[in-house]
């Protein structure tokens, strides 16, 4: 490795004279010294250029290049202090020379290293380059790494040191730390931006995105952390969320405040089987008596479902005031007709959508209105406890979507004289369609040996048929008579309604 040295003149030599005779016209040199000789060396360093000083017996002078043939004892294999021996026109000379350990003095930043950053930005490599210098005065430039990096910290705002290792060495270097601008936002799904009068703040959620790339997502709850929120009165109010140095403008809307809310009179509850609800206008009525009308869809309403026939109890709320309202897939609906064979719509005792047992009390207190109904015919549970009970009345209403004719039958199985006979069922029940006394048909079969209990012989006895089919509610009426012991209502399982005929 060749170096660039300041050349010293080197004085106290040990220069051994003699005379000697010169080859050349005939002078004789009496005395050499090194002349501008280097005495400082590093590990593995050539031989540096340097002159011998020759003095001639006439007093002439002259520089003589020294070359390596002309040197013993150099060697910069190892760091120390050398002694060398020049040789030349038979006289020798001596002088010393220091070989050191090659090593890095000084580092320093190179020019145009990066010292903005954004809060929380993290270091990329060749955000900064040093300069090494060696201790022989030669120079590298080094990209800093991360793993270089011994002090990185863009947490706060503010200014900051950067260390940097290199072999042995640190430096450091100031950086600033500044947030990053909002270039967008947008409030999360779940924020509500409607509020009514005296309403205590809900929250905020912001998907934010700033100019640096990096997206967070917000969360202000206390309406301390923010500016401009009010409901004391109604209309468009503009909040602010402080975000890092900025405010970001948010609107949100102050209705009045709620007294009542209704369903505007005259609008269809009824609907076919899987229909959707396209429009349902609430009427809500202010403390000024002011009114207004949302109109709601299927999407608007949770609770709303018409995947299969029955009643569904619709809760609404809006403004801290709430409605509810019964939506109706009839039994005897559209899709279920067209898709049915033998249009034949069975309806378990207890389902409580068809079927009303509110005015009817077991003959005991306390025992459960229905038990697990077993044996072959049985379709589900079945009525228990009241069949020694006179004057029982309970309802079978279901709607339909047409008008025509219809058959009434009851899955059922005898109570009477505990199982052992059968019993005709005009003789314990009276039987009313839509207020009209329709005489009951049909036998409940005996459940077998045994106890009746045992569950063991259900049958479908047609109660009427060639009844009317209203489109809308029709409603079923059966009443037990005054009853005996031999006498008691059957257990009934299930009723089926058969459609004979459509209009």
């Amino acid at each position: 490795m060749k170096k660039n040295k300041v050349l010293s003149i080197f004085t106290s030599l040990l220069c051994l004279t003699s005379l000697a005779s010169c080859a050349n016209a005939g002078k004789h040199i009496i005395s050499i010294a090194v002349y501008n000789g280097d005495n400082s060396y590093v590990v593995g360093e050539e031989f540096a250029d340097t002159q011998l000083a020759v003095t001639y017996d006439n007093g002439d002078k002259e520089l003589v290049d020294i070359t390596l043939n002309m040197v013993e004892g150099f060697d910069t294999s190892v760091a120390g202090t050398k002694t060398l021996i020049i040789s030349y026109g038979g006289l020798t000379t001596e002088f010393e020379i220091t070989v050191s350990n090659l090593y890095i003095t000084e580092l320093v930043m190179k020019d145009g290293y990066k010292d903005q950053y954004f809060k929380n930005d993290d270091y990329q490599a060749n955000d900064a380059t040093i300069i090494a210098r060696y201790t022989d005065e030669h120079e590298e430039e080094v990209s800093v790494t991360i793993d270089m990096i011994r002090a990185f910290d863009t947490s706060k705002v503010g200014t900051s040191n950067v260390i940097v290792y290199y072999e042995g060495l640190t430096i450091s270097y100031p950086i600033t730390i500044t947030n990053p601008k909002v270039v967008d936002y947008s409030l999360s799904a779940d924020t509500s931006t409607v509020y009514f009068m005296h309403d205590e703040f809900k929250g905020i959620t912001v998907n934010v995105t700033y100019e640096n790339g990096v997206s967070e997502v917000l969360t202000f709850d206390d309406a301390n952390e923010i500016e401009g929120f009010d409901t004391s009165t109604y209309g468009i109010k503009t909040i602010y969320l402080p975000i890092n140095d900025e405010k970001i403008e948010v609107e949100i809307e102050v209705k009045k405040e709620v007294k009542s809310l209704s369903l505007k009179p005259g609008q269809n509850l009824i609907f076919e089987r899987d229909e959707e609800l396209e429009s349902l206008v609430i009427v809500v009525t202010n403390y000024d008596d002011t009114t207004e009308e949302i109109t709601l869809n299927s999407d608007d309403i949770t609770d709303f479902d018409t995947s299969k026939a029955g009643v569904t109890t619709i809760n609404y709320s809006y403004g801290g005031k709430s409605l509810s309202f019964d939506i109706i897939v009839p039994l005897i609906n559209l899709k279920d007709y067209e898709e049915s064979t033998d249009k034949r719509f069975v309806v378990q005792a207890e389902d409580e959508d068809y079927v009303d047992l509110s005015e009817v009390s077991t003959y005991s207190p306390g025992l459960e209105k229905y038990e697990d109904a077993n044996g072959e015919g049985s379709t589900g549970k079945c009525t228990a406890n009241f069949g020694q009970v006179a004057n029982q009345t309970f309802y079978l209403r279901f709607y339909s979507s047409y008008e025509g004719t219809y058959s009434l039958e009851m899955n059922s199985q005898s109570a009477s004289n505990k199982g052992g006979s059968d019993q005709v069922l005009k003789d314990v029940l009276s039987v009313e369609v839509d207020g009209v006394d329709t005489p009951a048909q049909g036998t409940s079969l005996k459940a077998g040996t045994g106890n009746w209990a045992n569950m063991t012989n259900w049958n479908w006895a047609t109660i009427a048929t060639d009844l009317t089919l209203h489109k809308g509610l029709n409603t079923i009426t059966l009443h037990s008579l005054n009853v005996d012991s031999n006498k008691r209502l059957p257990n009934i399982d299930a009723f089926a309604i058969t459609i004979n005929s459509v209009k």
